[in-house]
């Protein structure tokens, strides 16, 4: 039985960690995750998504966020194989190949295009209907490892909410049986074409804000599926920054259009302002007439 650390922090490392949990032919012998994190306004001390389904299993979490951590615990517990999706901290050169089968690390979208932190935003907002995941020999140059896997999808129309969900389930369904056959040196791993790489990098809070005038009404709309859960896309009103929640490009009876740039139109069906729970736009009109004027 091969002895397996898992790297993962997010919803989206779940649910392959839980069907990797259950392989007969491998042991997950560890979790490593960053340390819990004071959230929301209570600063509520609140561990990864993967260090609850961890301990709810018995598996022990080891913290790491700084290289020389990462090292330590890869050496110390001596694993045959590093699986890494969504750490959310830098893999040191000394980890990767450690391990006698290396490091294995899941990345959201067809490599080579879309290196980097966002991927799945990335292609929602360039307008792409195909995405997929791709099952890469990690190395230490951002996502450049050579090819053990990867599996194509439709992402016409998904938010990057949706987009994770979907790619999160299809990993645990072809991650188990990817790993065995890796481990028995049944899979040739293809080099990629790194003259075709792109790159992605993070997107911030204000790439969000929206300006109607200068966008047409199909560029806010792809910036509200890449931005769903976040950052969001927000116009400034004279009651502060308003989440624009729920959009379509086609007219909608329980929605407000706006006129957006080269005379394209689009409807604002479900909006928050601050300090309100989201409301529909009709109903946070009747209260607040003046955010009219911006619309």
């Amino acid at each position: 039985m091969k002895k397996v650390l898992y790297f993962g922090t997010p919803d989206i490392a779940v649910k392959p960690f839980l069907e990797l949990f259950n392989m007969d032919s491998i042991e997950v012998i560890g979790v490593v995750t960053p340390p819990e994190k004071f959230l929301g306004r209570k600063k509520i001390l609140t561990p990864s998504p993967v260090q609850v389904a961890a301990d709810k299993l018995g598996i022990p979490v080891y913290h790491a966020q700084k290289k020389r951590e990462v090292i330590k615990i890869t050496q110390t517990l001596n694993p045959d194989l590093n699986i890494v999706i969504a750490f959310g901290v830098i893999f040191p050169e000394e980890a990767l190949n450690y391990p006698i089968h290396g490091t294995v690390n899941v990345h959201f979208s067809l490599l080579p295009k879309y290196r980097g932190a966002s991927p799945v935003q990335s292609a929602i907002l360039a307008g792409d209907t195909n995405s997929g995941i791709a099952i890469q020999r990690m190395v230490y140059d951002l996502d450049a490892g050579d090819l053990i896997h990867t599996e194509p999808m439709d992402i016409k129309n998904m938010t990057t909410a949706t987009a994770w969900e979907a790619m999160s389930q299809r990993t645990a369904e072809i991650l188990p049986g990817i790993i065995n056959r890796y481990i028995r040196g049944e899979i040739t791993l293809i080099s990629q074409d790194h003259e075709a790489a792109t790159k992605c990098g993070k997107f911030v809070k204000s790439d969000g804000l929206l300006d109607p005038r200068e966008m047409t009404a199909e560029q806010i709309y792809r910036m509200y599926l890449a931005f769903t859960p976040w950052p969001t896309v927000r116009l400034n009103t004279l009651k502060g920054e308003m989440k624009l929640l729920k959009l379509s490009l086609t007219r909608v009876d329980n929605g407000v259009m706006i006129h957006c740039k080269n005379n394209t139109k689009l409807w604002i069906i479900i909006a928050q302002i601050p300090g309100k729970k989201p409301q529909n736009i009709l109903d946070i009109l009747r209260g607040n007439a003046e955010i009219l004027d911006i619309l």
